[in-house]
């Protein structure tokens, strides 16, 4: 938080996607849709530990920068955001590209890459997106809290 004063909200994750892919070598991989809409925003920590030394904090720090998603090799992943909507979104978008993503590799089939220029088109129309005033905190997280309103409005007592 000393580093980052635009995050209000960290979650930390060991699902099984989520961790697999932080086993791989290559990370996240630009497979589908739902891996670009996150991809340029993806930074990577190697895995050091209990993380609580000082010189760690620095190099986590300084191998976070200003993305909003770590993935920690051989641990989990690392979200955050300016709210809570905003990191759940994140965390929803990319738990979903490291489930595809680990899918695909559980088939054997050959992976189809994408060209580095539909990679990057598809990040930035994603990021368009957030310029042009698509903010979770208006629109997804409200629907999301809708929907846990009718499956169990007693999440709230």
């Amino acid at each position: 938080h000393m580093a980052r004063p635009d995050i209000n909200c960290v979650i930390h994750t060991h699902t099984v996607a989520g961790c697999a892919v932080s086993m791989q070598k290559g990370g996240l991989l630009p497979l589908n849709q739902h891996a670009l809409q996150v991809i340029g925003d993806v930074a990577y920590h190697d895995y050091e530990g209990t993380g609580r030394s000082l010189e760690e904090r620095e190099r986590f720090l300084a191998d976070f920068g200003d993305k909003h998603i770590m993935v920690l090799r051989n641990h989990g992943l690392f979200i955050v955001g300016r709210s809570i909507a905003e990191a759940f979104i994140a965390t929803y978008r990319m738990e979903r590209a490291c489930a595809m993503q680990l899918a695909f590799q559980q088939s054997g089939a050959e992976f189809n890459p994408l060209s580095d220029a539909v990679v990057s088109a598809g990040y930035a129309k994603s990021r368009a997106g957030a310029a042009r005033g698509h903010d979770p905190n208006k629109f997804d997280w409200p629907a999301l809290l809708r929907k846990l309103n009718r499956i169990d409005p007693t999440y709230k007592e």
